[in-house]
């Protein structure tokens, strides 16, 4: 099979995201892609998804003049199949080798009063997710009881976001705040996440936090992945 060659321009774009790195995560060089380039993303999309999604593109862009647009759907799949690939190896050496997030630890915060049983389940699949990729996570159900009125209950969940491991007094217990969906609509959890960020503690989307691969699975486990290309009506 003849191998291809990619414009210099996407290729380049694929070296800065996903090469390894000591001084910057590939989650932060995700964001810069898509600050850089100006793409939008679903409410469901992570930053990795979305630049795999746009290089892809591009690529496709590139090479699909004198193809037929059933050929051109098959290509654009093995396109973005082949970069998500490619980036989840390209994440799993940096990690071994002491690149990527050096985070270890989560606090997630998200919707809680008036969802159906303070809104666990989401918590915990979040958690669930996030622990698979190698998190140590905690939620506010950990420390706060069903019931509890809601200006305790925030008293508690910021004192168990802000707190430091036992035994150290300078060593947080979290670094950094994994967001679940919704939480722009909870007015504590925008109260936690500005407190956070005021103190200089990251806050991304929960599915930021993932290797591009454990992303994917987790979008695909909700049902929740979109058609990367839609042929025009």
């Amino acid at each position: 099979m003849q191998e291809t060659i990619l414009p210099v321009g996407i290729q380049s774009d694929i070296d800065e995201a996903f090469c390894y790195r000591e001084d910057k995560s590939y989650q932060d060089r995700a964001h810069e892609y898509l600050e850089r380039y100006e793409v939008s993303r679903g409410y469901r999309d992570t930053a990795v998804q979305a630049v795999v999604t746009d290089l892809a593109r591009r690529a496709f862009q590139a090479g699909a003049e004198g193809r037929t647009e059933t050929e051109a759907v098959d290509d654009l799949g093995e396109i973005q199949a082949e970069l998500l690939e490619t980036a989840a190896k390209c994440t799993r050496a940096a990690m071994a080798i002491g690149g990527g997030s050096s985070m270890n630890s989560l606090y997630i915060i998200g919707p809680v009063a008036g969802k159906p049983n303070d809104n666990k389940e989401a918590f915990v699949s979040a958690r669930r997710a996030l622990k698979a990729d190698g998190f140590a996570c905690a939620i506010p159900h950990d420390y706060i009881d069903g019931g509890t009125d809601w200006n305790t209950a925030m008293r508690i969940s910021i004192t168990a976001m802000l707190s430091m491991e036992y035994g150290h007094k300078s060593k947080p217990s979290f670094d950094g705040i994994a967001l679940l969906d919704g939480w722009e609509e909870s007015e504590g959890a925008k109260i936690e996440k500005q407190l956070a960020e005021a103190l200089g503690i990251p806050c991304r989307p929960w599915r930021d936090y993932l290797s591009p691969a454990k992303g994917a699975a987790a979008l695909a486990a909700e049902s929740a992945l979109q058609p990367i290309f839609a042929p025009a009506c």
